[in-house]
């Protein structure tokens, strides 16, 4: 898995890939391509959680893309999509090691997910945003991807609401 996402961020940054994404280039390139557009953001947002570009600089570019009343939902509805890109790349590539280990001090740990996985994932996402590593850990866990999306949406919702605000506070005083 490692070895993979070292060769993603290799491959992304030799080709270039990683200048384009960047609000500057990313808004012109997603308000042209009308619908198309929005796939190519939640694209580009799953791609750029993969390499962990930041998560927030992608609901920025939403927002800014698309305005605030469009943009928040389409951001909140990418940063689900991205961690849910995520999370079954990282399940496909490394399955559910964390689930298999016999360690009882692991196996502890684990049994809190086991038990209130949605609650969980909450909790984590409240503090970790959409960390790739998170997605990472919680996909080589015995987690169910629909638990993992529901508390992720749950998790995710205040943080995006809370810098759409912020953004659109930032968009209006540059452009005013």
């Amino acid at each position: 898995m490692a070895v993979l996402i070292a060769a993603l961020v290799c491959l992304v940054r030799l080709t270039g890939f990683s200048e384009h994404l960047t609000t500057d280039n990313l808004k012109p390139t997603v308000q042209q391509a009308g619908l198309w557009g929005i796939v190519l953001y939640y694209v580009a947002f799953s791609l750029g959680l993969l390499v962990h570009a930041p998560g927030m600089a992608f609901v920025a570019v939403g927002i800014f893309a698309y305005g605030w009343q469009v943009g928040t939902p389409l951001s909140f509805v990418g940063a689900v999509f991205a961690v849910g890109v995520n999370f079954l790349f990282a399940r496909i590539v490394g399955g559910r090691a964390l689930g298999e280990i016999e360690h009882p001090k692991m196996k502890r740990v684990l049994a809190g997910l086991d038990a209130r996985p949605i609650r969980t994932v909450i909790i984590l996402r409240l503090l970790f945003l959409m960390l790739p590593l998170l997605n990472y850990a919680l996909a080589f866990s015995n987690i169910r991807f629909r638990d993992y999306l529901v508390g992720s949406a749950i998790g995710l919702a205040p943080h995006v609401l809370v810098a759409s605000v912020i953004f659109k506070f930032v968009y209006w005083s540059i452009h005013v």
